[in-house]
């Protein structure tokens, strides 16, 4: 099954190493991948990088990798260039912080909001608190971070994956290589976590 939004044909000629494909890709998705890069990338980075020229370096190595892209297992040809995106983020902070280990860092989609809990902690509570409850959101970022922090690291990508990169459950599981059923069983118990988190009830 394919992104509703992307012509039906993109994979099998993305797949057939169609130069114009890639571009026509890239074309429809740049600003998707600007949104994931201003999302993901760590805020001391986005200071020095314009998210354009990060987008640019991921389709640099999207052409590298080209002859990879596999029709038959890819759903849309969004999910691969999210993931080359990933990579592509993993190695800028990498090389701009060292060769040491992060988990954050690291992380396959390109770690968390602002690199930490509780960048996402306020805004998952900006995005679901109404305007009007506004005067209270940090106390009630102080919730949301502490069940953050105990929540399972593919549930809170779930929530940063569906709530800040509108992608659809099937690109969610696909991208954490999860069963559509389970990511959706999954999400809908994290979101009844943060709600409870947030004085909304299950």
């Amino acid at each position: 099954m394919v992104n509703p939004e992307e012509p039906a044909d993109l994979c099998r000629r993305l797949a057939a190493g169609s130069e114009s494909a890639l571009a026509e890709a890239f074309a429809r998705y740049r600003p998707r991948m600007e949104r994931v890069v201003r999302l993901r990338l760590h805020p001391a980075l986005l200071a020095r990088l314009d998210p354009e020229d990060v987008v640019q370096e991921a389709f640099l190595a999207a052409e590298k990798r080209r002859s990879a892209f596999d029709a038959d297992r890819a759903t849309s040809v969004w999910v691969w260039l999210r993931l080359v995106l990933a990579q592509t983020l993993v190695d800028l902070q990498r090389a701009h912080f060292g060769h040491k280990r992060n988990a954050a860092r690291d992380s396959p989609l390109g770690g968390l909001p602002g690199g930490s809990s509780g960048s996402l902690s306020q805004r998952l509570a900006a995005s679901i608190t109404p305007p009007s409850s506004a005067a209270a959101r940090a106390e009630l970022q102080t919730r949301v971070h502490a069940m953050l922090s105990e929540m399972d690291p593919v549930d809170r990508e779930l929530l940063v994956l569906r709530h800040f990169e509108d992608a659809t459950n099937r690109e969610a599981a696909e991208l954490l290589g999860l069963p559509p059923s389970t990511a959706s069983d999954r999400y809908l118990r994290a979101l009844q976590r943060l709600r409870a988190a947030l004085g909304e009830g299950s």
